[in-house]
């Protein structure tokens, strides 16, 4: 009798896996090794992927998988043509967490308070860097600061000035922030380099979360991980190059059949038209350095036969 004649007509209940020898000395998740890849370049701690459906995976179910060493799908159910709603969902997860903030969000000394409070309540953030136009550090403004206060005040009029900071000058380790953030009883070490313009930030907040969730999958730069996906005919060129821009760190095709030579096709092509598309924009916009961004990792994944194929 082959297999499949054994297990027609039966049920899940109808079986029983014979026990074996047990090797693990123990079930403390620290013994017990599940690691594993995505892909070439992205591994996992916690075997878990979420499917790309709009039901399944949004920013808040993508941050939680990446926080026990999973890694979630972003779908691209959202109205079609319309690629920002999925860009905001990738980057809402890439901001959620990080190792040291290179792109805090900043406001100028002369602005009001009340246009703080409004990038605060959009951004979803409680702290601003007050910086000049030459990106020079002046102060920290925090939602502390702008609470009870006339909306006319000025943001200068209410910052904690950088004189009564703690700044470090140059790049640091996290072990090592936390022993200054410690010592000084903060909770916000600001970076800055030489000339006093702001090189990153790094909160209490994030620290705490590294030791919290100790099996994340993170980034190099200590945020964490998301993929994305994108179709195999439309948009699917201009939608992989603002994902990337976002910071998705993988891009999956949505396409009914994976394994198939249309699928293979894409996937061997998607990588060439994506670098292309950005490098134009980064001329038009001034910034050609965008030609030399790393392209996220493209794959396709069939169930069935458990094919990858991966282009980087």
């Amino acid at each position: 009798m082959n297999l499949l004649e054994f297990v027609r007509g039966r049920t899940f209940d109808d079986f029983l896996f014979t026990p074996q020898l047990g090797v693990i000395p123990s079930r403390d998740p620290a013994v017990i090794d599940l690691r594993t890849r995505f892909s070439e370049h992205i591994p996992l701690n916690r075997p878990i992927v979420s499917a790309n459906m709009d039901t399944i995976t949004r920013a808040a179910m993508a941050v939680v998988l990446a926080e026990e060493g999973g890694l979630g799908v972003i779908d691209r159910g959202f109205r079609a043509g319309d690629i920002g709603p999925q860009v905001a969902e990738v980057a809402a997860v890439k901001r959620t967490q990080h190792g040291v903030i290179v792109d805090p969000h900043s406001i100028a000394p002369d602005r009001k308070t009340s246009d703080a409070s409004r990038l605060m309540a959009k951004t979803g953030v409680g702290t601003l860097l007050v910086v000049d136009t030459a990106g020079r550090l002046q102060g920290l403004l925090t939602q502390r600061d702008v609470r009870f206060v006339r909306d006319e005040a000025t943001v200068s009029e209410r910052m904690t000035p950088r004189d009564q900071l703690v700044v470090h000058t140059g790049s640091i380790s996290l072990a090592d922030a936390e022993s200054v953030m410690t010592a000084k009883k903060v909770k916000k070490l600001p970076l800055v380099n030489p000339d006093g313009t702001v090189l990153g930030l790094i909160t209490a907040k994030d620290l705490i979360n590294q030791r919290r969730h100790p099996f994340a999958t993170r980034d190099e730069r200590g945020r964490l991980r998301v993929a994305a996906a994108v179709g195999a005919t439309g948009d699917y060129v201009e939608r992989a190059a603002d994902l990337q821009q976002a910071g998705a760190d993988a891009i999956v095709i949505d396409i009914a059949h994976g394994h198939s030579l249309v699928a293979d096709s894409l996937i061997r092509t998607v990588a060439v038209p994506v670098r292309a598309w950005l490098a134009r924009q980064g001329l038009e916009r001034g910034a050609p350095a965008a030609a030399a961004l790393p392209f996220a990792e493209v794959r396709s994944y069939t169930a069935r036969d458990q094919s990858l194929t991966t282009a980087a």
